[in-house]
């Protein structure tokens, strides 16, 4: 990320998803981070926040997963 700093422009992207695109400057001051890195670690952390808000999606369907599993080893035994 260090060369990310000294472009004119940048485009941040974390699995195919576009997250921003801005100036370094611009994305470090919505951001309110002191640099382009931690800004982009805001943004990835924003998107995943989003991300398992929305229903049937991955996170949902890993997370209704995981709690069937729970349930299932929580059965009693005859």
């Amino acid at each position: 990320m260090d060369e990310a700093e000294r472009c004119h422009r940048l485009l941040l992207m974390r699995e195919g998803e576009i997250l921003a695109e801005d100036t370094p400057e611009a994305l470090r001051r919505r951001n309110d981070t002191p640099t382009v890195e931690e800004a982009f670690l805001h943004l990835v952390d924003a998107a995943a926040a989003r991300e398992r808000q929305r229903p049937g999606t991955a996170h949902d369907k890993q997370d209704q997963d995981q709690k069937q599993t729970q349930e299932q080893t929580q059965e009693p035994r005859p």
